[in-house]
């Protein structure tokens, strides 16, 4: 019997590069302003989300005196049908793992955003139970979207394993359910070289590659 039951995996940062998304929505902006005869092309919005990170699309309506509000270049942002690919091996990494472990995935943002990315990733069928931390109110760290996986796969304290990239959010709701931890140091990812600022907010393990996770199982599975 294998002390590991299940794995549960962040998504963004963690199974596909993120700014592949915010590169898509840009993308989608612009065509859509393009047809409505407004001259802006996604690089330059990509461009002026470096300078305007909090008022992006207020910007872009002031300087294109458009008769769209920023509300509707935020909708036309978190609902488009993304054009995302995951990471190299994630599909066959997924593959191999659900021959043994239950697997979850657990994460934030808005709800329909987050369903246009697993379905556009093509990885939904590989998950057992996908839980949007939108749909219950909890956003991480909060503990209540590792609970509800730990529960649904039948697992004890220290039999299933979080897999995420960001140490404010990631591994401190997950240790208080139980997990054990580990960090994707993703050198693409937006938290890569960051650390915690408490020992909570640092992972038991750290892994360079996803598939380095299969050591860190025999590791674990070698003593029960």
């Amino acid at each position: 019997m294998k002390k590991i039951k299940a794995i549960v995996f962040d998504l963004d940062d963690t199974l596909f590069l993120e700014n592949l998304f915010r590169r898509s929505g840009f993308n989608f902006i612009a065509k859509k302003l393009n047809r409505a005869g407004i001259s802006v092309t996604s690089k330059k919005i990509f461009q002026m989300s470096k300078q305007y990170p909090k008022t992006l699309f207020n910007e872009i309506v002031f300087r294109y005196h458009l008769s769209y509000s920023p509300e509707d270049l935020l909708g036309w942002y978190r609902n488009h049908p993304p054009k995302i690919r995951a990471y190299p091996g994630v599909k066959l990494l997924l593959k191999r793992l659900k021959r043994e472990y239950k697997l979850g995935l657990l994460t934030d943002y808005f709800h329909q955003t987050q369903v246009n990315k697993v379905k556009a990733l093509g990885i939904g069928k590989f998950f057992d139970s996908i839980v949007y931390t939108d749909n219950i109110r909890a956003p991480k760290p909060a503990t209540l979207g590792f609970r509800i996986l730990k529960e649904k796969f039948g697992c004890q304290n220290g039999q299933i394993i979080y897999i995420g990239d960001n140490e404010e959010k990631d591994f401190v709701g997950a240790k208080k359910a139980g997990f054990i931890t580990v960090k994707f140091k993703n050198q693409k990812g937006f938290f890569y070289g960051r650390k915690g600022r408490s020992p909570m907010h640092n992972p038991h393990f750290e892994i360079k590659g996803l598939k380095d996770v299969f050591k860190i199982l025999a590791e674990l599975n070698c003593c029960i």
